[in-house]
């Protein structure tokens, strides 16, 4: 599939947008989790996107999904269907700024990665006191394409 932009609204959520023709042969459905490898891989839930892309095999991502796909806008990408286990653990680190790890910011964390897909390695941006902070994956449990859930134990570091 040819990478696209999102629109605003998609910014920094891991959504793929993708058109009903291409979900159907992936045998997918909204809110199922896809697999996007350009140079790297990661995973990014899926949506139906708007009618004008219908039929043209165009999949729109925001900045950080193609970064962690390793590509770019007009590059393409092989797409397919993830197998998502549950987080039994996820480890995240920040840089460039200090934030206090503490309780409340684990928890707050966990609230906002609820359900989101995740890879090691990738870099997801969360909004923390309304600022955008972008965190990096530094390891799952299990392995591979995970989701955090109300029993993921989510631990942070500061890697500055």
């Amino acid at each position: 599939m040819r990478v696209e932009d999102v629109e605003q609204s998609d910014l920094a959520k891991e959504v793929a947008r993708i058109d009903q023709a291409s979900m159907k042969i992936l045998g997918v459905v909204e809110e199922d989790v896809v697999e996007i490898v350009g140079e790297k891989r990661t995973v990014a839930k899926v949506h139906v996107t708007r009618p004008e892309d219908e039929d043209k095999k165009i999949i729109r991502i925001d900045a950080f999904t193609r970064r962690n796909a390793g590509t770019t806008v007009g590059n393409s990408v092989f797409v397919s269907r993830a197998e998502v286990s549950d987080a039994k653990t996820v480890v995240l680190s920040f840089k460039g700024i200090h934030l206090a790890i503490d309780d409340f910011l684990v928890k707050f964390l966990k609230g906002a990665l609820s359900g989101r897909p995740l890879m090691k390695e990738n870099v997801i941006e969360v909004r923390v006191l309304a600022n955008p902070v972008p965190f990096v994956v530094v390891d799952t449990e299990p392995i591979g394409p995970v989701r955090v859930i109300n029993g993921t134990e989510v631990r942070v570091t500061d890697s500055s």
